[in-house]
């Protein structure tokens, strides 16, 4: 397989609130080519800033927003990005497109470059 469908195959999550980084983050990951960024907010301390910094992404699929009102925690948010990711996969195989493979669970202060990422799906 293909580095390159490899990448688009890798679904990156990001666990945040409040922090005008993760709008950076994304940016760097689809510009890196990665199928789908979630970006899971504790809803509560955030105040749907979140959303603000990532105004531009709404409406793309490439980009999803799951907002937590209760019970976050960094292994809960995790979790409720992996049920987010086996629903879309659902949907994927009854429509004839390709699953996520890859799960890439980024933190929004993480520096990396797409030949990191290279590397992690190839050891993967």
């Amino acid at each position: 397989m293909r580095i390159d469908d490899q990448i688009d195959e890798t679904v990156a999550v990001i666990r945040s609130y409040n922090n005008q980084r993760v709008a950076m983050q994304v940016k760097n990951l689809l510009s890196m080519g990665i199928g789908r960024v979630i970006v899971v907010v504790n809803a509560q301390p955030d105040r749907r800033s979140t959303k603000g910094f990532l105004k531009k992404y709404q409406g793309t699929p490439a980009v999803h927003i799951i907002e937590m009102h209760e019970g976050y925690t960094w292994s809960s948010a995790l979790n409720i990005a992996i049920m987010s990711i086996q629903m879309t996969n659902l949907e994927h195989r009854r429509d004839g497109i390709d699953p996520f493979e890859y799960i890439f669970n980024v933190s929004v202060e993480a520096q990396f470059t797409r030949e990191d990422l290279e590397a992690m799906l190839t050891a993967a």
